[in-house]
């Protein structure tokens, strides 16, 4: 199984990015995972990844069920569902730079170049079931909603880290698969690199890559290197509570949004 999520002696929270090579045509592929948020350091080194392979004559393929169009026939039901969880990613979007990150989808958005080749926002909630979906946005509401009282936001980064240390280790990683999105997900995005013969970028969450790098290896192709970029430093468990995020939400909007 691909590695793809790993953090380091220095407590830095690193995510891979995969190479392979086709030995016969000589086809590359790029495999870059992604984490939801991070400092604005890391997308803009992920960018300039992703530029050069695209200078060298890749195209681009990425992740991006809010860009999928819907299923017409929608129930009442599924467009509360819906329109809750669309509104839950926008909250994400808006609270991770109070505590001190970005978000990805602010950072990492696809450029008009790129072709997104993901099953759509409605699609997953079918696939997950509405009260499960319902569940999920009810608990993000209360961890991202309007922070109650002046330690709430310290409270929330020390969740996140928390979580992010333990998605971070083996045993969780290897675990991820019966995600029932996650492998039809995969097989839209594999699909698509299969069908063509251009050398590729594949821009994905953290999550994918080992069913990601199964497909790519069953097609053929060799995993020829690993590169990792900083996510964002791990503090230790007792900074973490008792001094505040190093990167404040002034400096991280004061930063220039590479490709604006």
């Amino acid at each position: 199984m691909a590695e793809y999520l790993r953090i380091t002696e220095n407590r830095e929270l690193q995510t891979a990015i995969h190479h392979y090579q086709h030995p016969e045509t000589g086809r590359r592929v790029t495999l870059v995972a992604t984490m939801h948020f991070g400092d604005s350091g890391y997308y803009i080194g992920l960018r300039q990844v992703i530029g050069d392979r695209e200078a060298a004559g890749a195209v681009v393929h990425c992740t991006g069920s809010g860009r999928v169009p819907d299923d017409s026939a929608i129930s009442a039901a599924e467009l509360i569902v819906l329109n809750a969880w669309r509104d839950c990613r926008d909250l994400e979007i808006a609270r991770f730079p109070t505590i001190g990150w970005v978000h990805k989808d602010a950072w990492l958005d696809p450029r008009p170049q790129w072709e997104v080749h993901d099953l759509s926002d409605l699609a997953i909630i079918r696939l997950a079931g509405l009260p499960l979906i319902t569940r999920v946005v009810a608990r993000k509401v209360r961890l991202f909603g309007p922070p109650k009282g002046p330690t709430a936001l310290k409270w929330l980064r020390f969740k996140i880290i928390l979580a992010m240390r333990r998605t971070a280790s083996p045993k969780f990683q290897g675990g991820l698969a019966h995600i029932d999105e996650i492998p039809h997900r995969n097989t839209v995005a594999l699909k698509a690199v299969n069908a063509i013969d251009h050398d590729t970028v594949l821009v994905w969450g953290a999550a994918h890559i080992p069913g990601l790098d199964n497909g790519i290896r069953e097609a053929g192709l060799r995993h020829t290197g690993t590169d990792w970029h900083t996510v964002t430093e791990i503090p230790r468990l007792w900074n973490l509570l008792h001094k505040p995020p190093s990167t404040t939400a002034a400096q991280q909007f004061a930063c220039r949004r590479p490709g604006r």
